[in-house]
Order: C-alpha cells, then sequence, then structure tokens
C-alpha cells in the first residue's frame, strides 16, 4: 500500500481521498480552510455525495485518512501527490491555472525526490508539460483525470468506466495504476496530453449530445412531433444508444459549461475554430430563452407574476448550484419582471449566488401558494410524486412547465392544470 497526499478537499479531492482510503492507502488530505478543515475532521463535510460521509467516518477513525492544513508536514514521505484544486474559468473562458500552479510551487518545495506528481485537477492540454518542465526531473509528472459525476461521485470512483493516465515513463504510469488495484475497469496509460484533452473531450461530447437533443425538442414543438418518440427511436441505433438524449432546461453544474468553454478557448488558441463546441454553447443558451418565451406567451407577459422553481441544484441527487439552469432561469424571469420563487430538497444558495429577487420557500406549499406558474427545474424525487391535486388547490394560476420532461402530464392535466415541456406531445397510440 502506498502513502498518498492529495492537496485540495473539495468536490474531487475529498471524493479521492476517501476512496483511496478505502483501498488500504494512506492518505493524507490538505484544506487550507482552517473553517472547512475543522469541520471535516469532525466528519462535517462541505458537499453532499452519497456513501462520502461513511467513507470519511471510517477512514479517519482507522487512521488510514486524515486531513491537515498544512501543505509541508503532509507531502513528507508521501510517494504521491495528488493536485486537486479547482481550475475556474475565467472571463475568456479559458481554465484559472493559478491554484495548480501555487499547489506545484509548493510541491517543488516540500516533496522529496521520486514523488509522483499526480494531476487530478481539469487542466488545459500542456499544462502537464509545463509542470514537469518546472518541476524537473525529480518530480515525474502523471495526468490522472476524473470522471466523476456528482451524486454518484464514489460510486464512479470505485466502479469507473476506465482509469486513464497520460505519463511520458511507463514507469510512472504503472506506478499510478497500481493505486486502483482491486478496482475492475480498463486501466488506459497514453501521453500526458492526450489524457488532458480527453477529459475536455468527453465533458465536451455530452453537452453537444444534449444540446442537440435540445434543439430537437425545440424542433418538435415548431412541428407537432414528440421528443419522446423522436429520442426513443434514435436510441435504438446501436451507433446512437440512449444515454444523453433527454431533452430538457439544459446542461450546467460545475464541469460540463466550464470544460466546453476551456476546450474552446483552447481550440482558438492553437487556430483551430471549435464550431461545434460554440453551437453547443449557443443552443443551451437557447434553451432557458424558449421556456422563458413560452411562460410570458401563457402568462401574457411576465410583469408581476409569481413563478414558482421546483428545484435549485443543477441536477438532482446534489446540493451544487454552480451553473445552475434553474439559477440562470431565474435571473432570467427575474429580469422580465416576474416574483421568483424557490425550492430545493438539498441545495441552499449562497449570497451573491443569484439575484435577490429570488424567494427561497422551506415547503412545496409555500412554493407553490398563489403561484401563476410552476416549473420542474430539477427533478428531485420528490416533486415526481407530488400529489398535482393539491397543488392546483393552492395555485391561483393553472400552467406548469415541465424543464426536465420528466412529469407524468395525464398526472398534471387530470389535476385540473395546463402541461407544457420541450417538445413533448399528448400520446394518442
Amino acid at each position: 500500500m502506498a502513502s498518498i497526499t492529495v492537496i485540495g478537499a473539495g468536490y474531487v479531492g475529498l471524493v479521492s481521498a476517501a476512496c483511496f482510503a478505502s483501498l488500504g492507502h494512506t492518505v493524507r488530505c490538505v484544506e487550507k480552510s482552517p473553517e472547512r478543515l475543522s469541520k471535516i475532521r469532525d466528519n462535517q463535510l462541505p458537499i453532499s455525495e452519497p456513501s462520502l460521509d461513511g467513507l470519511v467516518a471510517r477512514g479517519q477513525a482507522s487512521g488510514a485518512l486524515s486531513f491537515s492544513g498544512e501543505i509541508d508536514e503532509s507531502l513528507n514521505g508521501s510517494e504521491f501527490a495528488f493536485v486537486a484544486v479547482p481550475t475556474p474559468q475565467t472571463p475568456s473562458g479559458a481554465a484559472d491555472m493559478s491554484a495548480v500552479m501555487a499547489v506545484c510551487g509548493d510541491i517543488a518545495e516540500h516533496a522529496a525526490p521520486g514523488s509522483i506528481v499526480t494531476l487530478k485537477s481539469t487542466v488545459p492540454v500542456g499544462a502537464g508539460d509545463h509542470v514537469a518542465s518546472m518541476l524537473g526531473p525529480d518530480l515525474p509528472v502523471v495526468s490522472n483525470p476524473e470522471f466523476l459525476r456528482e451524486g454518484s461521485a464514489v460510486r464512479d470512483f470505485l466502479l469507473p468506466d476506465r482509469i486513464l493516465i497520460g505519463a511520458s515513463e511507463a514507469t510512472h504510469a504503472e506506478a499510478v495504476a497500481s493505486l486502483y488495484a482491486g478496482i475492475s475497469a480498463p486501466v488506459m496509460v497514453c501521453d500526458r496530453r492526450s489524457a488532458e484533452l480527453a477529459k475536455y473531450a468527453s465533458n465536451s461530447y455530452l453537452a453537444t449530445r444534449l444540446s442537440f437533443i435540445n434543439e430537437i425538442a425545440r424542433i418538435c414543438d415548431a412541428t407537432g412531433a414528440d421528443i419522446d418518440q423522436v429520442s426513443r427511436a434514435m436510441s435504438f441505433d446501436p451507433r446512437i444508444g440512449s444515454l444523453y438524449l433527454s431533452a430538457g432546461i439544459g446542461w450546467g453544474g460545475s464541469c460540463l459549461p466550464k470544460d466546453v468553454a476551456a476546450l474552446a478557448a483552447t481550440a482558438e488558441r492553437v487556430g483551430v475554430e471549435p464550431h461545434m463546441l460554440r453551437a453547443a454553447q449557443v443552443s443551451n443558451d437557447a434553451q432557458i430563452e424558449t421556456m422563458v418565451h413560452a411562460l410570458d406567451r401563457e402568462l401574457d407577459g411576465l410583469e408581476g407574476k409569481v413563478i414558482a422553481l421546483m428545484g435549485l441544484s443543477f441536477k438532482a441527487g446534489t446540493d451544487d448550484t454552480r451553473e445552475s439552469p434553474a439559477l440562470a432561469a431565474a435571473a432570467r424571469l427575474a429580469a422580465a419582471g416576474a416574483i421568483v420563487r424557490g425550492h430545493d430538497p438539498l441545495a441552499t444558495i449562497e449570497s451573491g449566488e443569484s439575484s435577490p429577487t429570488i424567494h427561497i420557500c422551506d415547503s412545496v406549499d409555500g412554493l407553490t401558494r398563489e403561484a401563476d406558474a410552476v416549473i420542474l427545474s430539477t427533478d428531485w424525487a420528490e416533486y415526481l410524486s407530488l400529489d398535482w391535486s393539491r397543488v392546483a388547490s393552492v395555485m391561483r394560476g393553472r400552467l406548469v412547465f415541465d424543464a426536465r420532461n420528466a412529469l407524468s402530464p395525464k398526472a398534471v392535466e387530470d389535476s385540473g392544470l395546463r402541461y407544457l415541456s420541450f417538445g413533448r406531445r399528448p400520446q394518442i397510440l
């Protein structure tokens, strides 16, 4: 078993540290925020992720997992230094590498020669080469991108589709691969630049696929076709399959928007016009506009209308509201003069994250009471099983916009409400 230091106790770092500890390694995780560090040590995690709290608690209790605010003492004796700090989007769309470079500077100062520096952070193509030239030959650099989905991150780490390792030396790749012993998954070894690009390409393809099916949904609305039937027909083609063919409000979260923008910025930097990536972004933005226009039409204007958002997180199963389509919709509706309310089973809104005109409700009854329209903006299970007759009895208006295409149109309409969605039609066959 190996001695590992994971630098960064955010989403990727905390999950990676806990999972590596569960595999039998000795893991030290660095968190610079004293407040966050204290809470994590008390098993009060800053993120909500199924199974993670138990892994962290067991790891700390056994001594396999520890947390520190000091990078120098955490690197002492470590064979591997995993970099798992954020690379947020800059105004130009490129990835901000400042946190990664600061951490690598600390590694250069404190890591023992021979320690393998492993980049878990999503970094632009060529970043690993830059880090390697900065650290020198005594600290080999390996790319090991993460493919963790929020809401299933622990499962994705322990039961992955693949383990991707980019390295310039086979021995370094083999050393990182050995950390995953006991996990049954294909291990692909390639050069660092290919590994870095593969991470961006994977997320950008998923985003493009979602943008495509959302555009087809808009065509369904214009032609009278049904998006559920179109998607189903497409899914039988083995070249296409069924995943990421569900039309809805659009993609968001901490990965897809940032990674599409970063890959587009990289393409432009090297002289390649990113037509597909830019089109995916434009199409994604158009989805919220499509919904807002529909609401404006159906409500005879949005000024003063009370709009109830069911869900604030960017998807069900997580409390993450970063780049949430729900919050983007709230801002757009508020700008049009609507009174916007919101509710979420798990997510909260930090100060400055959304317009101050969004009013947070602590119950669905409070959310929908005297509302002119309801939007299913996140498909949480508790919203899918609502008693729509109860919702109808407290609403002022009759309109329900299913922005996730997840509700039963019949259940909604049998309650006396009007159902709208992206491209769905009543089934007559």
